[in-house]
C-alpha cells in the first residue's frame, strides 16, 4: 500500500508542476508556453497547484455533446482554436455549466487570449455565463464575451470579442477580437476541469 501512495503522490507532484504539465495533459490546441500563462491565470495565490483534466474536445466528442461533456463540472476553462487565424483564446467560470436558459453570475470569471496571453476579468459578474438555447450552445459574458452556435464546428459566424462591457478592457469602447476576426469559424474546443489540491 506504502508503494501505491508514493506512486501516487509522485505522479500528482509531476502533474501540478507547471514545468511537467505538458508531458500528461492531452491537448491539441496548447504548447508549453500556452499552458503556463493559463496556469499563472487561474492560480489565486503562488502557492496554488492546479491541476486540469481534460472533459472534451470537439472534434472527437461533438458539437452538440459539449453539455452531455461539460455540464454539471464545477470550475473549468473552456480552451479555442480558431480555424482562419489560428488564435487561441477562451473562458474561465468557477460554478458549473448547465443546460439551463440563463445567466449565471460568477464573479471570478474571466476570458483570455492565450495567442497574446492577455486576461479579460469580469466587470458585470451577472452575465458571466448564458447557458444554451436554440442558437447558441454556451455564451460567456453579454453582451461582449464568446457565444459558440450549436453547431458551432460547422458555423462561421461565432462570437469572441471584448470592448468593457462585460469584461474588463483596458481600452474601453474599443473592439477586442479574440479570435482575430468578428465572425468566426471553429477548428477545435477542449474543456478542462479545475482541480485545486
Amino acid at each position: 500500500m506504502d508503494v501505491i501512495n508514493q506512486f501516487l503522490n509522485k505522479t500528482n507532484s509531476l502533474l501540478s508542476n507547471s514545468s511537467n504539465l505538458n508531458k500528461y495533459l492531452c491537448t491539441n490546441i496548447m504548447k508549453q508556453h500556452h499552458l503556463d500563462y493559463l496556469l499563472g491565470c487561474l492560480q489565486e495565490n503562488k502557492n496554488d497547484s492546479i491541476l486540469l483534466e481534460k472533459i472534451y474536445q470537439a472534434q472527437t466528442d461533438g458539437d452538440r455533446n459539449y453539455h452531455y461533456f461539460c455540464d454539471y463540472k464545477g470550475e473549468t476553462v473552456t480552451v479555442i482554436l480558431s480555424r482562419r487565424t489560428d488564435m487561441i483564446f477562451g473562458a474561465y467560470t468557477s460554478h458549473n455549466i448547465d443546460s439551463n436558459e440563463n445567466f449565471k453570475q460568477d464573479n471570478k470569471s474571466f476570458l483570455f487570449s492565450l495567442t497574446k496571453e492577455k486576461k479579460y476579468p469580469i466587470k458585470k459578474s451577472s452575465y458571466a455565463t448564458y447557458n444554451t438555447n436554440k442558437v447558441f450552445n454556451i455564451g460567456f459574458g453579454y453582451p461582449d464575451g464568446i457565444l459558440l452556435k450549436e453547431n458551432f464546428l460547422s458555423v462561421v459566424d461565432n462570437f469572441a470579442e471584448v470592448w468593457g462591457d462585460c469584461y474588463h478592457s483596458k481600452y474601453p469602447g474599443k473592439r477586442i477580437l479574440l479570435a482575430g476576426e468578428e465572425n468566426f469559424q471553429v477548428e477545435e474546443v477542449e474543456v478542462f476541469k479545475v482541480i485545486r489540491n
